[in-house]
């Protein structure tokens, strides 16, 4: 059976010693440098990405299924939000605990949508009673986000781990990650999160 992710120990670590921090972000920071070069891009809202975005998935991949999932669409507006000059301020809203924001595009049967900080977006999956269940959870969501965004996204095997899954695409500087995270002894969630590199 594969390993889950264990919920938050009194020191804020799981059982291999992560920060919840890390847990939810990933390796996102340890390229943190990528931030700081400006991509030169225009900003767009969501109504002009709703106008422009619609029938290619971003990056120049092919998206035969332009519906794979419910949350096919609004993921894609996600993306192409990434490559605006503002990335995800036009869809914050009001702030929560922490550097944490609600979102006004929260993805189609995901739970507790957010933003933490300026350029990282994260949404939970329902939850699941067992380990199998929400490994089989985020093979799925892992299969249709590729089918939603297109052949240029694929999984990047060597920084994947058993309930961990890294997505990037051929070009651009976004990523996804889809984490396993054991809320207490009977419930997990899928945690997907879109951040830029």
């Amino acid at each position: 059976m594969n390993q889950v992710r264990s919920g938050s120990r009194r020191d804020g670590r799981d059982r291999w010693g992560h920060d919840r921090w890390f847990a939810i972000f990933g390796h996102g920071l340890l390229v943190a440098g990528a931030l700081l070069a400006g991509t030169g891009a225009q900003a767009q809202s969501v109504s002009q990405i709703d106008q422009t975005e619609a029938k290619s998935a971003p990056d120049g991949g092919s998206a035969p299924f332009p519906d794979a999932a419910p949350f096919c669409v609004d993921l894609r507006k996600i993306i192409a939000l990434t490559a605006t000059r503002d990335k995800f301020a036009s869809i914050a809203g009001p702030p929560r605990e922490g550097n944490f924001r609600d979102v006004k595009l929260a993805l189609p049967g995901w739970n507790d949508c957010a933003l933490y900080g300026a350029r990282t977006y994260t949404c939970d999956s329902q939850e699941f009673k067992t380990a199998s269940e929400v490994e089989a959870a985020q093979s799925q969501a892992g299969q249709q986000i590729k089918a939603c965004l297109g052949d240029t996204w694929a999984e990047i095997k060597d920084r994947s781990s058993s309930g961990y899954a890294v997505l990037h695409p051929s070009r651009g500087n976004a990523s996804i990650t889809l984490s396993i995270d054991k809320k207490s002894s009977e419930q997990y969630v899928v945690r997907l999160v879109v951040f830029l590199r």
